[in-house]
């Protein structure tokens, strides 16, 4: 017996096989294909519509239904209109595919659309939305549950053009509020996430929607929000668990189109809206501000890894976190790697700071020499090491300034820190700069901190060529010591020396087996002695009977030829 609450779209005709059939086909006329269809309106119309807008008007007319849409590709020519009090069910594996440049999904009050994919990309010029919802609809605070989730919107990767997303209120009266999209993935339209409030009669508003765990990968801008001041305006919508990738400038410059100054994470208007989440690879955007605050911005919070000195901040009352503007903003996400009496840090953060006095030019260029130890000391991974300098109170008028230089431009700094100790040794003033594109940008600069174990900056600006850090004073009122005992750093591209890299490299440091073992390959036979397999060594197992164990490892003699020379074998 068939669900009767669950109407299949296939049951009202559609084919769903990715291409075109107009209702020409199944019909003689108009007249004809409205005995099926009275929603129909042309002969040209897609068989696929005309099935799903009839499986969903009628679900409103029996109070009320979910609508399924099984696997295959579904091609449309209007806009597939989600009513009110229906569920809009794709599989996993069903794509809405439209066939002309319009709004593919209208989503009313009241509805749910879940699963599936709506792809675009057919449409080379397509300037509408996939999912499109209109003030006009008046979704108030109160009386709907309207809902996305689990969907993916994507458009040609070339074209970036329209929109996935497009919430607009224009009109009196007209409001998107307390919308919920969750889960929801959006790549290659020109706006990831349109908020669009027009200021073209009374009371206009698209308040208090959430977007939580939204991916956006190489859309021009992931989120916008246009939006003039009270009574007309976008306020208190939330985006938490954001990850945005932006798409590569230079593939765009002189595109019809195209405005650079567009080209990224975000732009915010209104007041008290919320952004969190993580922002990748900025030095892809056309611009050094990789994200807006307007001028008709207000009492937003921003929360991400992106600093304040990326964030162009026009507006008024809004938050920027992480920003260390004041002295209670440090930001602790990040523990300093293998610092005595810390948690380690384990898994793929490796300290692209590890030896750097070996790999990099690191100096001193003010201040007092340091009392106990030297800068090596700074980078090596012993906990115990430290440098210390016996009277902080003289760099409080003479800062210490240390200098690192790398030998390319380090392209993506995820974080930059130091440890101070437990003993409340650590400085009072800290400032770090950096040199990057051609100029000195002052990334934080604390005057009166409080007694730091660790101090933290979670971004510095792209394309870093120098980092120079300057301490002055000290916490500590007994002793007057300030001590540094490690500086660190990860890198989401570079990677570092305090491990072996999944694909080889140097290893800076002593290779540590008390606790673990040393796994060697293992060959049936022993393969062309050669240069290649210089130093390496490989085990050729035995039978357990006649044979045990072998270790052989690879050298060059004095006549010049290389040969697998035994290291062992087992022996009983």
């Amino acid at each position: 017996m068939s669900d009767l609450s669950v109407l299949n779209v296939k049951d009202f005709g559609a084919i769903g096989d990715g291409r075109s059939h107009p209702v020409s086909q199944r019909f003689q006329s108009l007249g004809d294909a409205r005995q099926v269809y009275p929603h129909a309106q042309a002969m040209t119309d897609e068989i696929d519509w005309c099935a799903i807008q009839g499986a969903l008007n009628e679900a409103l007319s029996l109070g009320g239904r979910d609508v399924k849409v099984p696997p295959g590709v579904y091609r449309t020519n209007r806009t597939i209109d989600i009513v009110s009090g229906v569920t809009f069910s794709m599989s996993q594996a069903a794509v809405i595919s439209p066939t002309g440049d319009v709004h593919v999904v209208r989503l009313r009050k009241n509805s749910k659309l879940e699963g599936g994919k709506i792809d675009t990309s057919r449409v080379r010029d397509f300037s509408k939305a996939a999912v499109w919802l209109n003030g006009e609809d008046k979704f108030k605070t109160a009386g709907h549950l309207t809902t996305v989730s689990s969907l993916e919107l994507t458009h040609a990767p070339m074209s970036r053009t329209g929109y996935g997303i497009y919430m607009h209120a224009s009109g009196n009266d007209s409001s998107i509020s307390w919308v919920h999209f969750n889960n929801v993935n959006i790549a290659y339209y020109y706006y990831g996430i349109y908020v669009h409030v027009e200021h073209t009669g009374t009371q206009q508003y698209i308040n208090g929607n959430k977007f939580v765990q939204i991916g956006l990968a190489h859309n021009i801008c992931g989120i916008r929000i246009d939006s003039h001041m009270f009574p007309a305006e976008a306020s208190g919508n939330l985006f938490a668990a954001v990850e945005c990738q932006p798409t590569n400038h230079e593939e765009y410059k002189g595109a019809k189109g195209y405005n650079p100054d567009e080209n990224l994470f975000f732009y915010v208007s209104g007041a008290s809206n919320y952004i969190s989440g993580y922002f990748w690879d900025g030095h892809l955007t056309a611009n050094k501000q990789k994200a807006v605050l307007s001028a008709n911005s207000s009492h937003s919070h921003i929360a991400t890894n992106l600093d304040y000195t990326v964030v162009a901040d026009l507006g008024h009352e809004n938050r920027i976190i992480p920003n260390f503007k004041t002295k209670n903003d440090h930001v602790h996400a990040v523990i300093p790697p293998t610092v005595h009496g810390y948690d380690m840090l384990v898994g793929n953060q490796d300290d692209y700071l590890a030896y750097a006095h070996k790999r990099f030019v690191v100096r001193q260029t003010s201040g007092p020499a340091p009392s106990v130890g030297d800068l090596s000391r700074l980078f090596d991974l012993r906990g115990d090491y430290f440098v210390r300098w016996n009277d902080g109170r003289e760099t409080q008028n003479q800062p210490v300034s240390i200098e690192i230089q790398f030998p390319a431009p380090l392209t993506y700094a995820a974080n930059f820190g130091m440890a101070f100790g437990h003993w409340k040794e650590s400085p009072r003033s800290l400032r770090i700069r950096v040199y990057a594109e051609g100029e000195w940008k002052t990334v934080c600069d604390h005057r009166d901190l409080p007694p730091l174990k660790y101090f933290v900056q979670n971004y510095l600006p792209n394309f870093v060529e120098r980092v120079e850090f300057s301490l002055a004073g000290t916490n500590d009122s007994k002793r007057n010591y300030l001590k540094i005992v490690r500086v660190f750093g990860q890198s989401t591209v570079d990677s570092g020396a305090a491990y072996l890299q999944t694909g080889g490299g140097k290893l800076y440091g002593d290779v540590d087996l008390t606790h673990y073992s040393l796994l060697l390959g293992q060959v049936a036979a022993l393969p062309s002695a050669s240069a290649a397999h210089r130093r390496k060594m490989v085990l050729v197992p035995g039978d357990g009977v006649n044979t045990g164990d072998t270790l052989y490892i690879c050298l060059l003699s004095q006549d010049g030829r290389y040969r697998w020379n035994r290291v062992t074998t087992a022996q009983q």
